[in-house]
């Protein structure tokens, strides 16, 4: 395993730079290596497009989108209109504004753009709803969310306008296919943002589920986008006659950007999360999704939905591999794409905080804290100096810097996105200098925060997610022991995979020299005491350090215990699936493929209802398909999505009354 890893990163840098300096269209990479999919087939490369397309001028036509007095014309009202609408125009427009806004990171700024322009098309007034839909998630104000409802709705009107949605022509999609050749360009195109403006109403309701009523419109809006969906996809396979060869390649481009994602996502996914995206039934395989999301970024000359492709696969690779998987990858190619968008965008926050990920992932913690630290000094949005913020937060906890994660935790303290893990942080980094220093006063403040965090919890999909229940149930555990915890900010490390990205001994040195004086305080509790909850946890990181130092056979002995001491163990139950499953790491780097399966399968169905279960099925899943194991979902048969719909609101004791009188007379003619 280590061999083909290491040959396909040899391949890799020797491809990096014609990749990144060629300006033809005729350079080729492994985009698959690119991405981590090392067992497809080395013949799949592909064709890439020159990854600074906007130099070419490809993307907007030659428009300079600095050049405000050409902006200004092409936005200049009055240039698009319903009865004659232009869909070269409204592309250049979309072209344009996504490159002012990498380039200023200023949403209000899109919002002015389309605000005069919005009832020229449905184009433009998407756009317009999709900057306030933004604005909306940023700041989570409710009065915002509703603003951008509002937005929506008025963008579903202009999509109607141009649907082929008559009474007759909806009835007869029922009987038969009907032939999409017919269809103008722009009645396929409404049809396509009407999906996309659904897919934003259900991303608004996922905002504020915290009621039956949003739980229902919610169920409600993602059949509706089902349907939608799957005949736009319908569109895509039987559309053969284009009055513009440039909109096919737009309309293919957005239709495959949206299954890639969702074959990725759920590919991805244990089956145990399955619950809510089992109603969508789709399938999920991974190197399918992978496939088309490289060919919208790389091969496909689709304005900005390419560079949006480019920029999704980016931070799938800084942050959903690193953080869902077990090992960090090669990056040296997405450090070089990231470097190239900044030479083009050098203030954007995203690419910014793209390449301060990239250093963290390597392990350069000074190098990313130094980056992270430039960019809090350009204007940004107020949700990207959160994002710095929390990122410096790890860097600074890796170095054991508490001054400096107090004072980053306090910046995001006031976030409504995840307030319970923002209070989370700043009570543990308080509580762990307090501890360190014997300050009293620290350890107060600390358990003022702890006290607080069961009232700030705030629900999606109906339920509580991952992280903030893990820090609610700590926070508990807090107060159960006596207002004490065991290496809390080592468990916060483990659990985001910060851990791994320590590449350097003196740090992991560091880290062990802290976790062996947490052993020694609590090895007494090995005679002493009938419950070995804390002396357990010490041993267990310290199996860790070893691990992550290859000190195998001293990490095994650490693992051993815990599995012959877990009858003494009474509050800290994640202890030994964790065990089990860092046993699987362990064989898998060892190169025991058939013991690692074991392990890991015991590690994801042998417990249940334990603080860290999502953590280890998660981190278990992506073991077993690092090992090439298949765990792609099949599709789910479409005949169960009402069953689905029904399960899941019978989960939520929602009654099928209160479903129907919620959504009213939308859904009388519905099935369900």
């Amino acid at each position: 395993m280590k061999n083909e890893s290491n040959s396909s990163n040899s391949e890799l840098n020797n491809v990096t730079e014609s990749v990144v300096k060629s300006s033809s269209n005729e350079s080729k990479f492994d985009a698959y290596h690119y991405y981590g999919i090392h067992s497809i087939n080395n013949n799949n490369n592909i064709n890439s497009n020159n990854i600074s397309n906007s130099k070419s001028g490809k993307y907007h036509n030659s428009l300079n989108a600095t050049d405000d007095e050409s902006v200004a014309e092409l936005f200049r009202p009055g240039r698009q209109s319903l009865e004659n609408y232009d869909l070269k125009l409204a592309h250049q427009r979309y072209n344009v504004a996504y490159d002012k806004f990498l380039g200023v990171n200023n949403v209000k700024a899109g919002i002015e753009l389309f605000a005069n322009i919005k009832d020229e098309g449905f184009m433009e007034s998407l756009a317009w709803a999709a900057c306030h839909c933004i604005r909306a998630s940023l700041t989570l104000d409710k009065a915002e969310i509703d603003l951008a409802r509002q937005c929506l709705r008025h963008s579903e009107k202009m999509c109607k306008k141009l649907m082929k949605n008559s009474f007759i022509e909806n009835i007869t999609k029922w009987v038969v296919t009907p032939n999409y050749d017919k269809y103008t360009d722009v009645e396929v195109f409404a049809q396509l943002y009407y999906a996309q403006q659904s897919a934003l109403t259900i991303a608004l309701y996922a905002m504020e589920t915290n009621s039956v009523f949003t739980l229902i419109k919610l169920t409600y809006y993602l059949r509706g986008l089902l349907r939608t969906y799957n005949e736009c996809w319908q569109i895509k396979r039987k559309r053969k006659n284009w009055a513009d060869q440039q909109a096919r390649v737009y309309y293919e481009a957005h239709m495959r950007i949206g299954n890639g994602i969702v074959n990725v996502v759920i590919s991805h996914t244990p089956p145990k999360f399955l619950r809510i995206m089992s109603m969508l039934g789709y399938k999920g395989t991974e190197s399918v999704g992978l496939n088309e999301m490289n060919k919208v970024a790389f091969e496909m000359n689709a304005g900005f939905t390419s560079k949006l492709a480019q920029l999704m696969l980016i931070y799938y690779w800084v942050y959903a591999k690193p953080h869902g998987e077990n090992i960090p990858n090669d990056l040296s190619l997405c450090q070089k794409l990231v470097e190239a968008e900044l030479e083009l965008f050098p203030k954007n926050m995203m690419y910014g905080l793209a390449k301060a990920k990239i250093e963290q992932i390597n392990g350069n913690f000074d190098v990313a804290i130094e980056t992270l630290n430039r960019l809090l000094e350009a204007p940004n949005l107020t949700i990207a100096y959160k994002a710095f913020y929390f990122e410096l937060v790890w860097c600074y906890a890796i170095n054991c810097d508490w001054d400096n994660c107090i004072r980053c935790s306090e910046m995001i303290r006031s976030s409504k996105h995840s307030p319970v893990c923002t209070a989370f942080l700043n009570a543990v980094f308080r509580y762990v200098k307090g501890v360190d220093d014997g300050d009293q006063d620290l350890l107060d403040q600390a358990t003022k925060e702890f006290e607080v965090i069961p009232s700030l919890r705030i629900r999606h999909f109906g339920k509580t997610m991952t992280t903030e229940k893990a820090a609610l149930q700590n926070a508990q555990l807090y107060f159960k022991k006596g207002k004490r915890l065991v290496l809390p900010i080592i468990a916060m490390l483990y659990a985001g995979n910060y851990l791994m990205f320590i590449r350097s001994e003196q740090q992991l040195d560091r880290l062990m020299e802290r976790v062996q004086r947490a052993v020694d305080q609590y090895s007494s509790d090995f005679e002493t005491s009938k419950c070995l909850d804390d002396y357990l946890t010490t041993i267990f990181y310290k199996g860790v350090l070893y691990r992550l130092k290859k000190m195998y056979p001293q990490a095994k002995e650490c693992f051993n215990l815990i599995q012959e001491m877990k009858s003494r163990i009474d509050l800290e139950t994640s202890i030994v699936p964790m065990t089990t499953l860092e046993m699987g790491l362990i064989e898998i780097e060892e190169g025991n493929f058939e013991s690692a399966k074991q392990w890991l399968d015991e590690a994801e169905h042998g417990y249940s209802n334990y603080t860290a279960e999502n953590f280890v099925h998660l981190r278990a899943y992506a073991a077993i398909r690092r090992m090439g194991y298949k765990t792609d979902k099949e599709k789910e048969d479409k005949e169960k999505l009402n069953q689905h719909i029904l399960n899941w609101l019978k989960f939520h004791e929602i009654d099928l009354k209160t479903y129907r009188d919620i959504i009213g007379s939308k859904s009388t003619n519905e099935p369900l």
